[in-house]
């Protein structure tokens, strides 16, 4: 099948459009055949290497799509073959600019019938975040009316209104702050989340009222906590990867995913975690299978490890103080340093300074 995709981080030129094998749907996911797929902004910081979700490449660019059901994996019991449907493919925002993708079954719902294949590819990410604005952090309830002051719409236009929308409630049994349903909005059915709430896309600031009303901001990111001083710098933060190889690594991927829950469908598996010193700061460790073919670690080598490290200069000059034997390769890239060094064995380790947050 033909997919877009990206063997380096950098600038759109490393989109590449390439034949690669039809994927697999494991527990709990579902193969799609893909009629329409969505390009986002996120999109980008993952072709750049920005984004704090996304696996390392190589990779299959795209999150938001459309399409048919083609098979399902064990465990799926809300969907079958020839089920129209849209969503996101998984918590890593990959795999979806393909003829096929494999989604998680929870990530998915039913096409409105009302919706063609490319407005539904338009909706899911923003959908779901104005759900959030409305439920999570305006907490709109019963009774109340919402007015929108400005949002972004599905088709990357921008909606601006003053308009008050009428809100009534879909009372549940035992429930006194039952959702609200909208009469002047867009309602197909969606699964869970009816669509009256979620139509006008990214919604950017809420003023609910009711009683006096209410105004929501959009949520800030919550600042990191300056990180702990040490004397000495140059110090490993964490393991940033575990890369490792096969000579039959799609077996080799079915028996991890299988018996240890690690499902790589060729972009790895991210396992995230936080710095000691600093909760507030979020790293993922990549794990990942490369053919036993692959050069970009010796043939000698069964494995490699990649370490997150706070200074590299500094670490290096420490290291060849000491006289350990380091590669004289460096690699700058958008998203952080890179280094090498072997072990006292002749292993080859991988050292990565990520670039700071920007403010």
């Amino acid at each position: 099948m033909k997919a877009a995709r990206i063997h380096r981080f950098g600038p759109p030129e490393v989109v590449v459009v390439e034949d690669v094998p039809m994927p697999s749907p494991g527990p709990n996911e579902v193969l799609v055949s893909v009629m329409a797929a969505g390009v986002a902004p996120w999109d980008a910081l993952i072709r750049e290497g920005k984004s704090k979700v996304s696996p390392q490449p190589p990779l299959t660019l795209g999150s938001d799509f459309s399409g048919v059901v083609e098979r399902i994996g064990p465990g799926v019991t809300d969907f079958a073959p020839d089920d129209e449907v849209y969503g996101v493919t998984n918590p890593q925002f990959c795999g979806a600019q393909a003829e096929f993708a494999v989604a998680r079954s929870g990530m998915i719902a039913r096409k409105p019938q009302s919706l063609n294949h490319v407005e539904a590819a338009s909706a899911p990410v923003i959908a779901v975040t104005a759900w959030q604005m409305l439920f999570q952090y305006a907490q709109a309830m019963r009774g109340q009316t919402v007015m929108v002051i400005g949002a972004s719409c599905c088709r990357s236009g921008t909606l601006r209104s003053t308009r008050p929308v009428s809100c009534e409630a879909g009372r549940k049994p035992g429930r006194t702050d039952a959702p609200l349903k909208s009469k002047l909005m867009y309602n197909p059915p969606m699964p869970g989340i009816p669509w009256s709430k979620i139509a006008l896309g990214l919604l950017l600031v809420i003023a609910a009222y009711s009683m006096g009303g209410q105004k929501v901001e959009s949520p800030q990111p919550e600042k990191s906590k300056p990180p702990v001083k040490t004397e000495q710098r140059g110090r490993i933060l964490g393991i940033g990867g575990v890369f490792f190889k096969s000579a039959n690594r799609d077996q080799m991927r079915e028996w991890y995913s299988q018996h240890l829950g690690l499902a790589d469908k060729g972009s790895g598996v991210m396992l995230p975690w936080r710095e000691h010193d600093d909760p507030q700061k979020e790293h993922v460790t990549v794990w990942t299978i490369f053919p036993a073919s692959t050069n970009y670690f010796p043939a000698t080598q069964p494995l490699m490890v990649n370490y997150i490290v706070d200074d590299m200069d500094a670490l290096l000059e420490r290291l060849k103080q000491e006289g350990v034997k380091i590669d004289p390769k460096r690699m700058d890239e958008s998203y952080g340093r890179f280094a090498w060094i072997y072990d006292s064995d002749g292993n080859k380790i991988e050292l990565w300074q990520p670039l700071p947050d920007k403010p």
